[in-house]
């Protein structure tokens, strides 16, 4: 009796490795053909950073409040991003960097450094962008978990959640067909500094430097848009000056 019982552990530790392993490499798939869709692994790798211009509408003051904006990233440390808007009939500016461990805002020409809690949820979604390029998913610090099949509305979708440790999990959903990301959820921050439950969708794919980039981003915060935007320039770089990044 103890011999059977003894054999049936080792038998489901061995089943239930062998079911992780399945696991993992049925996301691991579903990357690959992402990373395939997107470009291809060396082209991904060719360049580190990205500049852009775009436009788009903000709704986290209620109606819509359109903007433009630039931005420029060389992830998973630096970004920069600046906005224009015309708010209560004044023009506002806000620039916003991250440049590794530092960050701070320019408010119409008024620079303060950010507090610690809104440096670490910045960060957080730095983390989570860097995910998004699909560029660090081969690396084994990387724990991918297949989420199974959803829909976007009449289009199929499969969904792998990304772990590392010491970051909020970031869950990726792909087109079946094309293989292309369709959508990512994770824990984002609200214009408050309260946590919430951000939900990304991409579109209108255009090809950038032989990488399939999404020109159009929709942002909801628990369930309610937030942000539409539209991407009108764009253009990557193996790396940018550190003067992009600077503190005014």
């Amino acid at each position: 009796m103890r011999s059977k019982m003894l054999l049936a552990c080792v038998a489901g530790v061995v089943f239930g490795v062998a079911g992780v392993s399945r696991a993992e490499e049925q996301a691991q798939a579903i990357i690959d053909k992402a990373i395939k869709a997107k470009g291809g692994e060396e082209a991904l790798a060719k360049y580190k950073a990205v500049t852009s211009k775009g436009k788009g509408m903000f709704y986290g003051m209620g109606d819509g409040i359109p903007f433009t904006m630039e931005t420029a990233e060389q992830l998973p440390h630096k970004t920069k991003q600046a906005v224009n808007a015309e708010v209560g009939g004044n023009p506002f500016k806000m620039t916003t960097v991250i440049n590794g461990d530092q960050g701070w805002v320019n408010t119409n020409g008024d620079t303060t450094d950010m507090e610690k809690e809104r440096l670490d949820a910045q960060k957080g979604l730095l983390h989570a962008d860097f995910v998004i390029t699909l560029i660090p998913l081969k690396d084994k610090a990387y724990t991918l978990s297949p989420l199974g099949e959803s829909k976007q509305g009449d289009k199929a979708l499969v969904g792998v959640k990304v772990s590392r440790k010491g970051h909020k999990d970031v869950s990726l959903f792909f087109n079946k067909d094309t293989g292309l990301l369709a959508k990512a959820e994770y824990k984002g921050m609200d214009m408050t500094g309260q946590e919430v439950n951000q939900e990304v969708t991409f579109g209108d794919y255009k090809d950038v430097d032989g990488i399939k980039e999404p020109m159009k981003i929709t942002i909801k915060h628990d369930g309610q848009k937030y942000i539409e935007s539209e991407t009108t320039e764009m253009k990557h770089h193996k790396k940018l000056d550190v003067g992009v990044f600077a503190k005014p």
